[in-house]
């Protein structure tokens, strides 16, 4: 995680700003991973933070009006 966090900071994927009044914060959740080589032995530990975004904190319509997905 420690990784991860360093990562984001490194790439600046994210600034910290004070929040507009009645602001809803979308949560944040840890996917990890166990990644393993061909022959199926673990190789490292993976940690991803993910927005945990709409159907959990936000209402379509209030909150945001549009959602994408970026594709390389």
């Amino acid at each position: 995680m420690e990784k991860e966090i360093a990562s984001l900071e490194k790439y600046r994927t994210w600034e910290a700003i004070a929040p507009p009044e009645n602001a809803r914060f979308v949560n944040t959740k840890w996917v990890l991973r166990k990644k393993r080589d061909e022959h199926g032995n673990l190789v490292k530990f993976k940690a991803r933070l993910t927005a945990r975004a709409s159907g959990f904190t936000q209402i379509p319509g209030i909150d945001y009006d549009e959602t994408f997905a970026a594709v390389v």
